[in-house]
């Protein structure tokens, strides 16, 4: 809804039937059964011909579109399985602990490997390589990247970008959005997280994370008694899969819809020649039931992509109700386990309020600059140490924690992505703040309590 989706809250029979897995162990049903689905629809969507006609190409769209679904859908499957792992050690937590219950079970599954942490690792092992060549240092830094070209002190680095590309470029910017230009199609976001990475002494995503958790088993485990210090301690073995199985689930989802640019874009440019469009994007704005029609010569008149354009531009700026029909009591809502620490329940702020409230997700207090960014092309103005102030963020956003001083989000709970990957990096963070990106002005100095839930503006 106006770019928004919305979710049923009563179950829903799956639009797409998928094999049940044969395994018990959640890690092995996504490792060794869903993870396999996902790729081999991603092998099949990138194996598209793109040079193919116009007509074929919107006949061969739909039917991807309906391999990235079930690829999608076998991303979920294993959701409900692991999440059955985590909620005991949640629920047993938050009672032992009730101010920050929640919180203390989301440290102690931190620090594991995970997919989306390692792209943070990539950029890093990136910079790594940079700073053998100071040529590559200067063009990162200063001249510009086009001047790295054949300098062979640079080899080094461009053949591993190459390898970065080959494995992240082609991945969407965020949930479910094909237009948004890739890091394939535009590697300067690329170089600009690298240059950032040059500058940070943090420790590695994860290695913080590790930390944090052996010494909050600890400081648990010195406050329970023994019978619940052995329950404790199984209860987080038994959740200990529960990060890497959720983050491999965010990379791969943002790869197929990704997966589905090149093909589209490919018709755009089809279109284009035909004289239906004038610039290949503007395929992005048209419907899946129009294809056909363009490819067979209809042109759509151009006022209307202009007004769906303006339409786009208009919803970007719009922080969505929490939700449509009937009015939803919230508290309701938040009795909801996974509503409430996956999606999260916010109250907005009024606005001129001089704090933000959310849940706090990564434990830390920061002070820095505030750098609202509402989507991640937007994100090159984040400077080390500022604030990032966001809607949310997916995968290709993991790169920019390391840059931050404190991540604060509109939506999500502890076990939205922004939290868990604030946690990998050890950096403060508070989610479900409802209107932070509204309320919090662009460049305002901020604290950001990420115990406490509290963003403080302070100018």
């Amino acid at each position: 809804m106006n770019g928004y989706l919305y979710l049923p809250v009563m179950n829903q029979h799956p639009g797409a039937e998928l094999p049940p897995s044969p395994h018990a162990d959640a890690r092995t049903s996504w490792e060794q059964h869903f993870l396999p689905l996902v790729q081999e629809q991603l092998r099949i969507i990138r194996s598209i011909d793109l040079s193919l006609p116009a007509d074929v190409l919107a006949a061969t769209i739909p039917v991807a579109a309906e391999r990235a679904a079930y690829g999608f859908a076998s991303t979920m499957a294993v959701v409900g399985q692991v999440s059955e792992k985590l909620l005991p050690l949640v629920g047993f937590l938050e009672k032992a602990f009730p101010p920050d219950g929640a919180l203390r079970a989301m440290t102690l599954v931190g620090g594991y490997a995970n997919e989306t942490a390692q792209l943070g690792g990539a950029i890093q092992k990136l910079a790594d390589i940079a700073r053998e060549a100071p040529a590559v240092v200067q063009a990162l830094q200063a001249a510009g990247p086009q001047s790295m070209e054949g300098v062979p002190a640079c080899g080094p680095f461009l053949t591993a970008l190459a390898a970065f590309i080959e494995d992240y470029g082609d991945s969407a910017l965020t949930w479910f959005e094909t237009h948004g230009v890739t890091w394939r199609e535009d590697p300067a976001p690329v170089y600009q997280l690298v240059a950032a990475a040059l500058k940070d002494s943090r420790a590695p995503a994860g290695a913080s994370a590790a930390e944090r958790r052996e010494k909050m088993l600890d400081e648990c485990l010195g406050q329970l008694s023994g019978s619940e210090q052995a329950l404790l301690q199984t209860l987080a073995a038994d959740a200990a899969d529960y990060v890497p199985i959720i983050e491999g689930r965010a990379r791969w989802q943002v790869a197929l819809a990704g997966s589905m640019r090149r093909p589209i874009l490919a018709l755009g440019n089809r279109l284009v020649e035909n004289g239906v469009l004038q610039a290949p994007g503007d395929i992005f704005y048209l419907h899946m039931t129009e294809l056909a029609d363009a490819a067979d010569g209809t042109v759509l008149p151009r006022d209307v992509i202009a007004q769906r354009m303006a339409d786009m531009e208009r919803w970007k700026d719009l922080v969505p109700p929490l939700s449509l029909g009937l009015p939803v009591v919230r508290e309701q809502l938040r009795r909801n386990p996974m509503m409430r620490y996956l999606w999260g329940v916010p109250d907005d702020a009024v606005e001129g309020a001089r704090e933000v409230r959310g849940a706090g997700a990564s434990r830390g207090i920061a002070t820095g600059r505030a750098v609202v960014v509402l989507d991640l092309a937007d994100a090159e103005r984040l400077e080390q140490g500022d604030i990032l102030v966001c809607p949310f963020t997916a995968p290709p956003w993991t790169p920019l924690f390391a840059i931050a001083g404190a991540i604060v989000t509109n939506t999500g709970g502890v076990l939205s992505h922004a939290a868990i990957e604030a946690r990998e990096y050890a950096v403060p963070c508070v989610v479900g703040t409802g209107n932070g990106t509204r309320i919090i002005p662009d460049g305002a100095q901020v604290t950001v309590d990420g115990s406490s839930g509290v963003v403080t503006i302070h100018g």
